[in-house]
């Protein structure tokens, strides 16, 4: 019986290249420890110690990231950071997540309007 030749394992097949972001709650909920890598890659090019991916986003809060495209990052961290500094008050950590939920379900409102609905000849389709 003759398989079919399996294309050559990469890199990335055996964990190089992967990006991570690690989060835990820790100390009776008072504190989180977090880990994450500093590597971009670009193709079959991989750099490493060359990406913050932490954000600060209030006095108590930041955020982890890690994706394949990085490109709509920045306007969801700025959109989270204008509605967590909305008011001088402290934010809970639901109320944290809470805001970059929202800033990330507008940023892909925006996009799903500005790539999908005004090429098609759709207007008006703004929440």
């Amino acid at each position: 019986m003759n398989l079919p030749k399996l294309p050559p394992r990469k890199l990335r097949d055996r964990g190089f290249g992967v990006t991570v972001c690690i989060a835990a709650i820790c100390e009776s909920l008072q504190k989180i420890v977090t880990v994450c890598d500093e590597m971009i890659t670009f193709g079959d090019v991989s750099v490493d110690g060359t990406a913050e991916k932490a954000a600060p986003v209030h006095t108590n809060w930041f955020t982890l990231y890690a994706a394949n495209d990085i490109t709509d990052v920045r306007p969801i961290i700025e959109g989270t950071m204008l509605l967590l500094c909305s008011n001088k008050r402290q934010k809970s950590m639901l109320e944290a997540g809470q805001c970059l939920s929202t800033s990330f379900a507008k940023r892909n409102d925006e996009l799903v309007n500005y790539k999908v609905f005004r090429p098609n000849g759709f207007t008006g389709m703004e929440a």
